[in-house]
């Protein structure tokens, strides 16, 4: 014990208590035996952010750029196919007219007929022909006669203007069916020889004049119309009585829309013929004794 009095012992420092809990230091080492487990993420999965992102908006400006196409190509074809419609209608409408135009029913006055079906009478009839290859459908014919001086010489009152009256001879309404290249007489009027070399005799003149209203066999066309007018000069030869001289009035004789410009020029040519003759006035004459009126109550007609 001596000897080792004067030797010192090296300064030890004490022993530190571990702070760890049981549970700890055995997680620790169950921790230090299991191997450290590999990543189950893929490797695409690594790519960036930026670059799926950049890729969606390409993808989504081309479906931008191919619906845009898709929209002009179809708002192109809107137009053509539309223009191509157009164009069918308008064809199909000229061939409609076309053919309509050919093969509608058309209505002409080819002359008044006079003949002597009575002893001692002259009948006037006026004679209506269907130049087209179609029958008419509802032909109504509305005629009268005058004896009366108009105003504009051979120029009687517009037909078109005519109306039924009960308590007169004229305007005598009659219907009428002229098939196709066919023809129908209406009867006008019939006056004894006696009255006809009268009024040779004093160069009196009288008209038949009417209108024909009809439709055709085709749809969506609207009514057609035909307007006539004869002028009859009796006189005398030296054989006797003649009634040769029949012929059109100067206005009246047209059919469908040449009937407006046909109008508008008898107006105008009365305005000026009145305007340089305004006290011109029409001589208002009666139907001649023993006239007889087709399809009048009466069928002579007695002096007043």
């Amino acid at each position: 014990m001596g000897k080792n009095r004067g030797k010192q012992r090296p300064a030890t420092q004490p022993k530190q208590k571990s702070t760890r809990t049981a549970d700890e230091s055995a997680s620790l080492s169950v921790s230090n035996l299991v191997p450290p487990q590999q990543s189950s993420v893929p490797l695409e999965a690594a790519t960036p952010i930026d670059a799926i992102a950049q890729a969606n908006l390409r993808l989504t400006r081309w479906l931008v750029i191919w619906t845009a196409v898709l929209a002009i190509v179809a708002v192109v074809t809107t137009g053509v196919g539309y223009v191509q419609w157009r164009a069918l209608l308008k064809t199909d409408g000229t061939t409609r007219e076309a053919f309509t135009a050919v093969q509608r029913p058309f209505i002409i006055a080819t002359g008044l007929a006079a003949s002597q079906d009575l002893p001692g009478y002259w009948s006037f009839q006026t004679i209506l022909e269907n130049t087209g290859g179609t029958p008419t459908k509802n032909m109504t014919v509305t005629t009268a006669v005058s004896f009366s001086v108009p105003v504009l010489p051979d120029s009687p009152d517009d037909p078109g203007e005519l109306k039924k009256q009960s308590s007169e001879a004229y305007p005598t309404v009659t219907n009428h069916f002229i098939g196709p290249h066919g023809k129908v007489a209406v009867d006008a009027i019939s006056l004894i020889t006696k009255t006809l070399e009268e009024m040779a005799d004093n160069r009196a003149d009288f008209f038949v004049y009417g209108i024909a209203r009809y439709n055709d066999q085709f749809a969506e066309t609207t009514e057609r119309l035909t307007k006539f007018c004869f002028v009859v000069r009796p006189y005398k030869e030296k054989s006797g009585l003649t009634l040769q001289n029949r012929g059109l009035c100067h206005h009246w004789n047209c059919g469908d829309e040449d009937c407006q410009r046909d109008k508008r020029g008898y107006q105008a040519e009365l305005a000026e013929f009145l305007g340089k003759n305004p006290a011109a006035k029409g001589i208002v004459r009666d139907l001649p004794i023993a006239a007889i009126i087709p399809f009048y109550p009466v069928p002579l007609i007695k002096a007043q």
